[in-house]
């Protein structure tokens, strides 16, 4: 009795803290349910699956109001509920499209870089290069499909299911659905979706160096410093912000609020020194509109650009936007 009352507790302060977010999930043109579709938030642990008749309901928290919300399943193109918060309750229809692709893609057609060239040049692409991207495994390789234009000197990649990564370093498993992968030398470009499943296999002393390993790879990364400029402390977090003329910024002056929320505001070029630890490094951050950012490190990436250090962060370094300094 005494453990279910503890759990009713728990969850009753959970949902008192969570928005209710209901839905269902059907095929645009058949207008089919679509069971077993996955319904999450976008870089967390957070994430449900719809029921046979395709509906579900998921508790979306406080802390996490702004983040859109991700429906997914295999052979549909995924939708984006942009500001799930603003349903207030109403039940929400998703409608998937099925996947579909030019016939330039799915010709076989000659190829002049091999299966393994090309892989090794989209793992440090896609993955990294950094200590903890070497220790990530791609698990189910056979889904990414490359293809090599000799002509432009580009790879293009994408992905038929969600790519399964293990990070033995940071301790998770990744889910990343890749929509679209363009490398050339010295500009890479991937857009997706993705979520973090922990690694429940980790000893008591795995999960402490896993957690020191995490902490390593917050600091100087772009969740610090979304953070740190959400909370008004890029100056303490380490980080030195300058404009295109090397004129200091701060918080207030590249940040607005509106409707609750804190925006990033457009620039041609923001100059980023983190001076942490016994390191220095330059970022140059270009937000190219008006970007959402959340206390979490939470922000719309398809808007902002990157290059310099924190550009060089990929996927291999990705932390969950719960992640929490310990």
């Amino acid at each position: 009795m005494k453990i279910y009352l503890t759990t009713l507790l728990l969850l009753c302060l959970y949902t008192a803290t969570a928005q209710e977010i209901v839905g269902v999930v059907i095929d645009c043109d058949t207008e089919e349910p679509i069971p077993f579709a996955n319904v999450y938030l976008e870089g967390t642990y957070q994430g449900e699956s719809t029921n046979a008749s395709g509906e579900f309901v998921f508790y979306l928290p406080t802390a996490n109001r702004g983040m859109p919300l991700i429906i997914s399943s295999i052979g549909y193109e995924t939708a984006v509920v942009e500001r799930p918060e603003r349903t207030n309750g109403t039940r929400i229809r998703i409608c998937l499209r099925e996947k579909s692709y030019e016939l330039e893609e799915v010709t076989v057609s000659p190829d002049e870089m091999s299966r393994p060239e090309k892989w090794a040049l989209f793992l440090e692409a896609f993955i990294g290069a950094s200590r903890n991207a070497r220790d990530c495994e791609v698990l189910n390789p056979d889904v990414v499909q490359l293809r090599w234009h000799e002509r432009e000197q580009t790879l293009e990649g994408w992905a038929d299911r969600p790519i399964r990564i293990h990070n033995r370093s940071l301790g998770y498993f990744i889910e990343y659905e890749l929509d679209e992968f363009n490398y050339t030398e010295g500009r890479t470009q991937y857009y997706g979706h993705y979520r973090f499943q922990p690694d429940t296999t980790l000893s008591t002393k795995e999960l402490r160096q896993t957690k020191r390993r995490r902490r390593q790879a917050y600091f100087g990364s772009r969740m610090h410093l979304i953070r740190s400029l959400f909370s008004g402390e890029t100056y303490r977090s380490g980080y030195r912000l300058m404009d295109a003329e090397l004129s200091p910024q701060t918080p207030s002056a590249l940040l607005e609020e509106a409707d609750g929320f804190i925006y990033l505001q457009p620039t041609d070029k923001l100059q980023v020194w983190y001076i942490g630890g016994n390191h220095r490094a330059q970022t140059i951050l270009v937000p190219h509109q008006e970007t959402l950012i959340l206390a979490n490190g939470y922000y719309d990436a398809r808007s902002v650009q990157w290059s310099g250090a924190m550009s060089t962060l990929r996927v291999g370094d990705l932390l969950p936007f719960e992640y929490e300094l310990e």
